[in-house]
């Protein structure tokens, strides 16, 4: 009985960061599509702007900075998260998982919830601080610097973080050690990122003339 009370109250958008398996375990159990694909758009808002934020190189345009992270992002972030799904089930399978592809989907998509935590950090910093998203010029002065680092320091806690969340994520799937969910996370992750770094940078680009 403490351990169902336990479960009904386990809140995985807290329990994720210190109990991920026990989080990761009773989302698959009782959670439906919508939710996860609720995760997932969310997610895809934040990893748009994220991903705007860390491309520099040139003035984006409001409008299409919003489309970009509103409709493209999660849409990106969808096929990636079923195709590196695929991956980690592959490679899962070498490392002696027993998992299936809907539990890795599942388990990837409800890995991102770190991402979602950053959102009203971004929003907030749209608003008092846009020139990160859309500008290659950073606005001058001490107070100005102080947002930018908190901003990236900020970011990339949580980016560092969601790697071990992920590898925890996908051995609890897999129903296996941890350093072997973070080996089956980092191998094919390693590839993707380099492809998704290039999409990105390619949509942005275009984008731009929008």
């Amino acid at each position: 009985m403490d351990e169902l009370e336990k479960e009904q109250q386990l809140n995985p958008f807290t329990a994720i960061w210190l109990n991920t398996r026990e989080a990761i375990r009773w989302v698959l159990a009782t959670k439906a599509w919508p939710y996860f694909f609720f995760l997932l758009y969310l997610a895809g808002i934040s990893v748009g702007f994220i991903s705007l934020s860390q491309s520099a190189m040139l003035e984006l345009p409001l409008e299409p900075a919003l489309l970009f992270a509103f409709v493209i992002s999660p849409v990106l972030l969808l096929i990636a998260a079923a195709f590196m799904s695929a991956l980690y089930l592959w490679f899962g399978k070498i490392m002696k998982g027993s998992a299936a592809y809907i539990a890795i989907f599942k388990a990837v998509i409800t890995g991102l919830i770190p991402q979602i935590w950053l959102l009203p950090l971004i929003f907030l910093f749209l608003i008092i601080a846009p020139e990160i998203f859309l500008s290659q010029t950073p606005k001058e002065g001490p107070f100005r610097l102080f947002l930018y680092a908190a901003y990236f320091l900020i970011v990339l806690a949580t980016s560092l973080w969601s790697i071990v969340i992920q590898s925890k994520a996908i051995a609890e799937a897999h129903r296996m050690a941890t350093w072997k969910g973070f080996l089956t996370f980092l191998v094919p992750s390693a590839v993707m990122w380099g492809i998704m770094t290039y999409v990105i940078i390619l949509l942005v680009f275009a984008l731009a003339g929008f």
